[in-house]
């Protein structure tokens, strides 16, 4: 008894059946009828499908994933994983679920999916109970993003400087949230005007007093999109002197005097240039 080839992607039971009186032997004695056969076709390929808890970007130094299938299957291992960017390890789980680990190799696009086990990009030897090979998966690409975002504060303000103010530019190294004038530690100043565009962050820094007066941004005071906070940033400072200099003059000669010439002292509260003759009346 043959039985003939089933039809592409049948799933289920076949059985066999031979009923009584089917044959009959040499001395014409009729034949039995047999125990039924039967046998499950399982021509379906395990499908399977990946997920992450991960936050995209995200700056963990390992990034977690699951793979479920719709059926048990065996000998899932790392030789299964394309991973783009990153190391495997802690794979765990039997059945129809599995999970493991990848750690980034540097900051960028970290890519992870299951091989196609029947396919032409050298899938391992995931089975289902039938011996079918795998499906490939979905594919999850996610930025890893370890890296704390700097800052620089640069002005065109002279040092020392007799302005009211100077502009401050806030330059960060990418974009960034929660960044406020109070998360700048002033010293002999206040902040005023503090704005945000595309290209950064401005305010006005104002002297309260002669003498130095800076700002400075404190650590983690803001965060990148990954959740890096900042270390402790840059700080700008100037010498703020708005005190006009002051002059006296002196001599050693008596009054009356015959001296010729008469010697006149000219002295300065502080340095100063751009004196000459010309500024005697």
């Amino acid at each position: 008894l043959v039985v003939e080839r089933l039809p592409r992607g049948h799933h289920g039971a076949v059985t066999v059946d031979v009923a009584g009186d089917a044959a009959a032997d040499l001395a014409t004695n009729p034949s039995l009828a047999a125990e039924q056969a039967s046998v499950v076709v399982d021509r379906v390929r395990p499908t399977p499908t990946l997920t992450t808890t991960a936050n995209d970007p995200s700056n963990a130094s390992t990034l977690s994933y699951s793979v479920n299938f719709n059926e048990d299957v065996t000998d899932f291992d790392v030789t299964d994983l394309d991973v783009t960017n990153g190391t495997v390890s802690n794979i765990s789980g039997s059945g129809s679920s599995y999970s493991f680990d990848v750690t980034p190799t540097t900051d960028g696009n970290v890519s992870v999916r299951v091989r196609d086990g029947g396919g032409s990009d050298g899938g391992g030897d995931i089975r289902d109970t039938a011996g079918n090979r795998n499906y490939g998966s979905n594919e999850i690409t996610l930025v890893s993003d370890r890296t704390a975002p700097t800052i620089s504060l640069l002005s065109k303000g002279s040092d020392p400087t007799n302005a009211n103010s100077i502009h401050v530019y806030v330059s960060v190294s990418e974009s960034v949230s929660g960044l406020t004038a109070e998360d700048f530690m002033v010293t002999n100043a206040t902040i005023e005007n503090f704005s945000s565009d595309e290209g950064g962050y401005s305010f006005d820094l104002l002297p309260i007093a002669d003498g130095t007066f800076s700002a400075t941004i404190g650590a983690e005071a803001f965060a990148d999109s990954a959740g890096n906070y900042n270390v402790i940033g840059d700080s700008i400072s100037r010498t703020s002197d708005r005190t006009s200099p002051t002059v006296s003059l002196s001599t050693t000669s008596d009054d009356p005097t015959n001296d010729e010439p008469i010697m006149v002292t000219i002295t300065f509260s502080e340095s100063v240039t751009g004196f000459d003759s010309s500024d005697l009346m």
